[in-house]
């Protein structure tokens, strides 16, 4: 007999959420062009509205895909990696997960 997967209302939308996330990342014009990711608030920006309700405002959405519950640490909801910076954890996100590397320097040894 197959066992059956129990979970609660709040379970349940966290991960329709993750499958909505990478859904809409996996087909995103930012990611596959490797440019900035759309930031939380921007009313110009397209992305799925939960996002609103998990990411922090005025960041970039990627902070939708971890818990911080006193923004001093932050815990993917992917993996569970746990890093005490805003940045590092966005970084987490882009690189580890995404492979979403905008910020690269150009090839052609271009000096800054």
């Amino acid at each position: 007999m197959l066992e059956r997967l129990e979970a609660t209302g709040d379970a349940v939308q966290r991960i329709d959420f993750l499958v909505d996330f990478i859904s809409w990342i996996s087909r995103s014009n930012f990611l596959l062009n490797q440019q900035p990711e759309p930031i939380v608030g921007d009313p110009l920006a397209i992305y799925p509205a939960s996002v609103e309700k998990y990411g922090i405002k005025g960041q970039s959405v990627f902070t939708a895909l971890f818990a911080n519950l006193d923004m001093e640490t932050f815990k993917c909801k992917l993996c569970s990696h746990k890093v005490d910076d805003l940045e590092a954890a966005i970084t987490h996100q882009r690189l580890d997960h995404f492979g979403h590397n905008p910020y690269q320097c150009p090839s052609n040894n271009a000096q800054w």
